[in-house]
């Protein structure tokens, strides 16, 4: 899914996703030197919720997710459009962070 960019758009995405699992996927690498010296790539699997129309309205309203890929801000009212969240939150707002760090650690 690419940004929506607009509310027909996000509405769309949104009844395409309910009901659905969907997978997100983030990556993250280092380099040093011009060599990659770690890389890891780590995958969330989302459960939406089966959601009519009008609660999809209502999430729009709330939210504004129209430059969001898949149309939904996780970390906002956007979670609460998911029955089952497997994998990091980390990963789903695009930086495995922690990982990232422990990373960092081994380094030094």
């Amino acid at each position: 899914f690419h940004k929506p960019g607009n509310r027909e758009n996000a509405k769309a995405q949104l009844l395409q996703l309910s009901g659905q699992i969907h997978q997100l996927y983030t990556a993250v690498c280092l380099f040093e030197n011009s060599q990659l010296i770690w890389s890891t790539v780590q995958t969330v699997h989302m459960t939406m919720r089966s959601l009519t129309e009008e609660e999809i309205e209502q999430y729009l309203n709330l939210d504004s997710p129209f430059d969001a890929c898949g149309a939904y801000y996780y970390e906002s009212k956007g979670s609460e459009l998911f029955d089952h969240v497997t994998g990091s939150k980390e990963t789903i707002q695009g930086l495995p962070l922690s990982l990232l760090l422990e990373q960092l650690k081994d380094l030094t």
